[in-house]
């Protein structure tokens, strides 16, 4: 036994000393040890800490892979940790579901990148540091981070693609809390459909939330509340889907983004894709978007995409004071944002559209929402720049009455086409 400035070590037997990595050293205690506290640079479950000696690539599961030998299990905390001129490339496999204790990459100055096809359960922390991507690729099933999940500055968070399907889409539940540090990133811009896809039934060409130049009759598909399909393709594909749930605080100051903002400027651009986030509170500096791309006076951008916010703690959007954006260009629609505090009714929240031309409207109501009278029938629209356009799947037919709590055009560029549709407010305020 010994002490360690005011608190306590108890040393029973077979401490070692294993590197973390060249030139550096973490003291594992032995396996009748146990930890008063203060004991930094201390690790208090021998067998429990393995690194990564797998090389540029290999197998997340091979025992192999790591030292101490033995597979990743829901005991051990894993490290990945390449220094500066390294590069390593982990791949757990698809139908091989992992549980692990915790997981820290990068930040040594290396680059790696894990890609994990099947959904991860970590018993307490994610660390993904500087030079670090982590891919998660688990569409239905979520990826579960039991304690704090830490995307730093210099990190990524993403998913496979373009693909010609929603295969891939980045999809958490953080059971504590989880930062965005600025110059951190969950980024799936650019990784929707490919070129020329989109849902079955929808049409391509850069259409999401609307119409676009390529494709001036598109319909909006998929859904105002519960946001989660890619952006589909034109000439350039689309962006992804980020579905982020998270108990505690959600702080962003880096960036969280399903913009389609990048391409060959004379070729037709995929749309935006969702981001659907649901947290205790929502703080931080950041930036949340789901732009759409630029395009020139000769070739379409694709549309914006959509964004929802759910709060269930905090009973106001003031800590955070950010930016949230689905912002159009010309030639394209602009996205929706969705806001709901916690004493809303369900659906309740505040409905935005917004978009940088009114020439290309954003359609609704929309299949995935259901009944038009009923889906909308609590939420308050707000159309702040831009054309909403009621149209119903066949293009222009009467969709007949669309209910919602409040409409409000707020600018002298806000409009609204009804196709020979009905909107009913239940609570207008003038």
């Amino acid at each position: 036994a010994g002490t360690n400035g005011t608190e306590k070590i108890v040393l029973l037997t077979n401490a070692t000393i294993e590197p973390t990595k060249k030139g550096k050293y973490e003291i594992v205690a032995g396996d009748l040890s146990t930890n008063a506290g203060g004991n930094s640079g201390w690790y208090f479950e021998p067998g429990g800490l393995a690194f990564w000696t797998g090389g540029a690539t290999g197998d997340f599961m091979a025992p192999e892979n790591w030292f101490p030998e033995g597979a990743p299990a829901a005991h051990k905390t894993l490290r990945v940790v390449p220094e500066a001129g390294e590069t390593c490339a982990l791949t757990l496999a698809e139908g091989t579901p992992a549980s692990i204790r915790g997981l820290t990459l990068g930040g040594f100055g290396g680059t790696v990148t894990l890609t994990a096809n099947s959904p991860i359960t970590v018993g307490d922390t994610v660390d993904v540091k500087d030079g670090a991507t982590l891919v998660l690729n688990s569409a239905v099933e979520p990826n579960v981070v039991s304690n704090m999940f830490l995307v730093r500055r210099g990190a990524k968070v993403t998913h496979t693609g373009p693909r010609s399907d929603e295969k891939c889409k980045v999809n958490v539940r953080v059971l504590g809390n989880m930062t965005v540090e600025s110059g951190g990133s969950v980024d799936v811009e650019n990784v929707g459909y490919s070129s020329s896809c989109a849902p079955a039934g929808f049409l391509s060409g850069g259409g999401h939330t609307g119409m676009t130049k390529s494709q001036p009759s598109a319909l909006g598909y998929g859904s105002i509340f519960t946001p989660t399909n890619h952006g589909s393709g034109a000439s350039n594909p689309g962006s992804g889907t980020a579905i982020l749930d998270v108990a505690g605080t959600l702080r962003v100051d880096g960036t969280i983004t399903a913009s389609r903002s990048s391409g060959n400027r004379n070729t037709t651009f995929g749309s935006a894709g969702s981001i659907w986030i649901t947290t205790g509170t929502l703080a931080g500096g950041g930036t949340i978007k789901a732009d759409c791309s630029y395009a020139n006076d000769s070739q379409s951008g694709g549309s914006a995409g959509r964004i929802a916010l759910y709060q269930r703690t905090a009973t106001n959007w003031d800590a955070f004071t950010g930016t949230i954006s689905t912002k159009g260009q010309n030639l394209a629609a602009g996205g929706t944002i969705y806001r709901e505090l916690p004493g809303e009714a369900p659906r309740g929240g505040v409905i935005t559209v917004k978009s940088e031309n009114t020439g290309y409207g954003v359609t609704f109501p929309l299949a995935a929402d259901g009944d038009p009278l009923t889906a909308y029938a609590h939420a308050r629209v707000e159309v702040e720049n831009g054309w909403l356009s009621i149209l119903n799947a066949d293009w222009g037919e009467n969709v007949g009455k669309v209910a919602v709590s409040n409409l409000n055009l707020k600018t002298a560029s806000s409009k609204l086409n009804l196709y020979g549709s009905t909107v009913e407010v239940s609570s207008p305020e003038f």
